[in-house]
């Protein structure tokens, strides 16, 4: 792969560390040569975007991307790193191979969740991680109809559920009991929430399925939730359905890290 020659870089403006890095890497990045792209609406046109701060950040610049096919890399700046492997103390080392256009590009899964509101589609987001229902306030329920390919699985009164990618079992559904997914596998985990019947398991199933949530009772309000950082309130008779997104997202990786050593060192020991 040629050299690198126009990057993207989206910076955590809230984190005074990744605001302080951001001055440091300029510097390095201008003396390399390369052309750096800070708005957001010029992501797309570059050959690599760059995050600094957490998993968040990370999520964040693959949402902006709106499924280009531009690989994305993390300077590792917030708290938890599953996402962001470029650690900031030694970032000249680990960042000149990107430079140098010496990496691979590892396709992630994403979700598409549409909402459908009186027979009409009323919203639809793109996922990375998750696209979670849950209620608000204290000790509220409220009733899901879940359907799969079009056939009734059950009925739940639970918190809330998560539909995960592979990438996202180390997050929200893993904190709700789900299963911890390599995500070399092309499946989705559907993760109640707190259910009410503890028979009510998560579920993996194949990321050509279609899940189908209708809200049918609502004691309190309902959110829908994409990565934790998009949401929409939802209504009494909303239908959610979440299948695979048409869109891909992408990451760069130089030394792709053994996932059950980033388990290991993120997850079982953190």
């Amino acid at each position: 792969m040629a050299k690198v020659k126009n990057i993207g870089v989206l910076v955590k403006k809230e984190n005074p560390k990744a605001v302080s890095f951001f001055e440091k890497l300029l510097l390095w990045l201008k003396k390399e040569g390369v052309k750096v792209q800070t708005s957001e609406s010029s992501f797309a046109s570059c050959e690599l975007l760059m995050t600094l701060g957490g998993d968040g950040t990370f999520i964040k610049g693959v949402r902006f991307l709106n499924g280009a096919c531009v690989p994305v890399v993390g300077v590792r700046l917030g708290e938890y790193g599953f996402l962001t492997e470029i650690s900031p103390d030694h970032f000249e080392k680990e960042l000149k191979p990107y430079i140098e256009g010496d990496f691979k590009i590892e396709e992630r899964l994403k979700v598409r969740a549409s909402v459908i509101r009186r027979r009409k589609s009323a919203a639809f987001f793109h996922g990375l991680n998750d696209a979670v229902l849950h209620t608000t306030g204290l000790s509220r329920i409220s009733n899901y109809k879940v359907s799969i390919d079009g056939h009734l699985l059950t009925t739940l009164k639970a918190d809330g559920i998560v539909i995960s990618t592979p990438t996202g079992s180390t997050a929200y559904s893993l904190a709700a009991g789900g299963p911890l997914i390599d995500p070399k596998n092309s499946v989705m985990v559907v993760t109640p929430i707190c259910p009410q019947n503890t028979a009510h398991k998560p579920m993996v199933i194949s990321q050509n399925s279609s899940i189908s949530i209708e809200i049918i009772c609502m004691n309190c309000e309902v959110l829908l939730t994409i990565d934790g950082q998009e949401q929409l309130k939802l209504e009494e008779g909303d239908k959610i359905e979440v299948q695979k997104s048409d869109q891909k997202a992408y990451f760069a990786k130089h030394n792709p890290n053994n996932y059950f050593e980033l388990l290991r060192n993120k997850v079982f020991l953190s």
